[in-house]
């Protein structure tokens, strides 16, 4: 297992979900968590033979349900950043 960061860089709250992608069956490992503009949350997440993530993220406008933005596919290495926001919503 590794820690990574999600990391909110939208000037509103989000909710954030993520799913770990390398697990066996994909398992969320952080579910509808808010995280308020400017700050970041830490997960474990597995890591591949390289050492690095893969997540799958859906954001949320924490004051407008309806703007979701998702980002398939992420990947750092343990200790990295991933961030997240509502652009082009």
């Amino acid at each position: 297992m590794i820690q990574i960061s999600i990391s909110n860089t939208d000037p509103s709250d989000l909710f954030a979900t993520v799913t770990d992608s390398n697990t066996y069956a994909p398992i969320d490992v952080l579910t509808t968590q808010r995280i308020n503009h400017g700050q970041s949350v830490s997960v474990n997440v597995q890591e591949d033979g390289n050492g690095n993530c893969l997540v799958q993220i859906t954001t949320i406008s924490a004051a407008d349900h309806t703007k979701t933005k998702s980002f398939p596919n992420e990947s750092c290495a343990a200790g990295g950043t991933i961030q997240v926001d509502l652009a082009g919503v």
